[in-house]
C-alpha cells in the first residue's frame, strides 16, 4: 500500500514540471525541423498532385457559375489569360455545357467555350449549344412578331434560306421538373485527394506513460473525427485534422487506486499528406504533423483523491489508404505517434464529401 501511495506521489509531482519542459521535450524529438523541412517538401508533391488535374487557361473574361446552367447564381468573375483548374470531363444541356473547377477555394462551373485545357486540343461545341451564355430567348405563343418568332422565320425563307428550327427540349416525366433532370446528370468529380471529406473515427490506441520508473501499457479505444482535404486547415495543401477522445482511465491506474479510476485522454494533430500512390478513386498517403496529448484522470488512496492533468505535444505520423464510393470514402491507417512515450495506434475513418 505504501509503495502504491508513494507512486501516486511521484506521478502527481511530475505534472507540475511538464509545462517547464514543454518545450524541451518538442526539441528531443525534433518536431520543429522536421516540419519546417516537411514545409518545404510538402507543397512540391501538391503541386505535383494537382498536376494530374486538368489544367485550363481562359480564353475570354467570363462568369463562374454556382450549377452548370446559365441560370444559376454567379459565384465568381475571371479574366482572360487566367489558368485554373478544370475537371476532364464536361456537363451541361442544349444550351450549353460546363467544366467544372475551383476559383478562390469556391467550386463552380465554368463555359466549356471559355477556357482552353493546357495541352489538349480544344474540344469542338456540339451542335446546337450555345456559345454566347444568354438564355436562349422564347416567343410567346401566338406572337408573330419576335426573334425566333414567325415573322423572323418568314423573312428567313423571302431571303432564299432555310432557317433550321432549335431542337425541341425532350418534355419531363410526370412528377419530374427538367431541374431535376439536370441534377440527376453525371458530374465530374475531382480526384479523391483533391476532394474534401468530413466523417468519424474509430481506433485502437497503444498508450504508453512512465510512472515510478516503470513503463506502463494499455490498449484504448479511441473515437473522434476526421476533416481532411486541400485547403482545409493549412492553406495551399492537402492536410488531416484528426480528433481522438477516450473516456476513462488505462487500465494500468487500477492497481495504483483503491477505487475505480476515471478520467479521459484527448490526441489531436494536423498532418500534411504526402501521396505515394493515387488514382481517381483511391490513395496510398503518408501523414506528419504536430500532436497534442491531454489527459485528466483521478484516483483515490483510501481518503485521498488525486486529480492528474497533462499536457504533451509531439509528431503525429501515419501511413494509410484511401478509397471512394460516391460522395463515401474510407481511409484505414496506421498511426506511429512520438510524445513522451511512443503510442502506437490502428484508426478507421469513414467520411463524406462536402
Amino acid at each position: 500500500m505504501r509503495i502504491q501511495q508513494c507512486a501516486l506521489r511521484h506521478l502527481y509531482g511530475q505534472i507540475d514540471r511538464i509545462s517547464q519542459s514543454l518545450l524541451g521535450r518538442v526539441r528531443a524529438v525534433r518536431v520543429l525541423p522536421f516540419l519546417l523541412a516537411l514545409g518545404f517538401v510538402a507543397p512540391i508533391f501538391f503541386t505535383s498532385l494537382q498536376a494530374q488535374a486538368l489544367q485550363g487557361t481562359v480564353t475570354e473574361d467570363t462568369e463562374i457559375f454556382e450549377e452548370p446552367t446559365f441560370d444559376s447564381e454567379v459565384i465568381a468573375e475571371v479574366a482572360e489569360g487566367t489558368r485554373v483548374p478544370i475537371s476532364k470531363g464536361s456537363t451541361g444541356n442544349e444550351f450549353g455545357r460546363f467544366r467544372k473547377t475551383r476559383v478562390d477555394g469556391k467550386i463552380g462551373w465554368i463555359p466549356i467555350n471559355k477556357v482552353r485545357a493546357d495541352g489538349v486540343k480544344t474540344p469542338v461545341i456540339p451542335k446546337g449549344d450555345l456559345a454566347d451564355p444568354e438564355p436562349r430567348p422564347r416567343s410567346p405563343k401566338g406572337s408573330g412578331s419576335g426573334k425566333g418568332g414567325p415573322t423572323a422565320g418568314t423573312s428567313a425563307g423571302a431571303s432564299g434560306s432555310t432557317k433550321t428550327p432549335p431542337k425541341a427540349t425532350p418534355a419531363p416525366q410526370a412528377g419530374q421538373s427538367s431541374s431535376s433532370r439536370d441534377s440527376r446528370r453525371k458530374v465530374e468529380r475531382d480526384i479523391y485527394l483533391l476532394t474534401r471529406y468530413v466523417g468519424l473515427s474509430l481506433g485502437s490506441l497503444e498508450f504508453r506513460e512512465g510512472i515510478a520508473g516503470r513503463d506502463r501499457t494499455a490498449n484504448v479505444t479511441t473515437y473522434g473525427f476526421k476533416v481532411s482535404g486541400p485547403d482545409t486547415v493549412l492553406p495551399g495543401g492537402v492536410t488531416d485534422w484528426n480528433f481522438h477522445f477516450h473516456y476513462g482511465a488505462p487500465s494500468y491506474y487500477d492497481e495504483l487506486s483503491s477505487v475505480k479510476p476515471s478520467g479521459f485522454l484527448l490526441l489531436t494533430d494536423v498532418s500534411m499528406l504526402l501521396p505515394l500512390r493515387f488514382d481517381e478513386d483511391s490513395a496510398l498517403v503518408l501523414g506528419a504533423g504536430p500532436l497534442l496529448v491531454l489527459s485528466s484522470l483521478q484516483a483515490s488512496q483510501g481518503s485521498r483523491r488525486y486529480d492528474m492533468f497533462s499536457v504533451g505535444a509531439g509528431l503525429a505520423l501515419s501511413l494509410g489508404a484511401g478509397w471512394r464510393w460516391g460522395d463515401h470514402g474510407l481511409r484505414i491507417e496506421g498511426r506511429y505517434l512520438v510524445e513522451r512515450k511512443i503510442h502506437r495506434g490502428l484508426m478507421a475513418h469513414w467520411q463524406i464529401a462536402y
